[in-house]
């Protein structure tokens, strides 16, 4: 199997698959949050993915917490593979209740994926910062 990115951060955050069929790598909560009924919050993964060009990131939330109202405020995020910050979760309760996340509870997922250009490709812009940069 060839490798085309890697994860940077402490051991205990770093994301894995748990079966050997599935697509996506778990997220480990870094911290317990609290997300008030109707709220959004900026949730710091820690970790960063280093990966090649020709590559993006896409994150989704987890089914178990999906059930329970939460979702990340565009639906997924793409992490491009000029992006060296960490990976933030922007997620939405949804819900009427308050959602609270663990520490250490398994949130969202991340798929490593590659996709193709298109024909006479031109890049106009590069990237200067974080969440959204190219578009200032």
């Amino acid at each position: 199997m060839t490798f085309h990115g890697r994860f940077i951060c402490e051991d205990s955050l770093t994301p894995v698959r748990k079966t050997s069929g599935a697509a996506g790598y778990d997220f480990i909560a870094p911290d317990r949050v609290v997300i008030p009924p109707r709220g959004q919050i900026s949730f710091d993964s820690q970790v960063t993915i280093a990966m090649e060009e020709g590559y993006f990131f896409l994150l989704a939330i987890r089914s178990s917490l999906g059930k329970r109202g939460v979702s990340l405020t565009n639906g997924v995020a793409i992490i491009d593979s000029d992006y060296t910050g960490t990976m933030k979760a922007m997620l939405i309760n949804n819900s009427d209740t308050h959602v609270i996340i663990e520490k250490g509870e398994r949130y969202m997922q991340g798929i490593l994926i590659p996709y193709a250009l298109i024909e006479e490709d031109e890049v106009t812009a590069e990237r200067t910062g974080g969440l959204g940069s190219t578009g200032k």
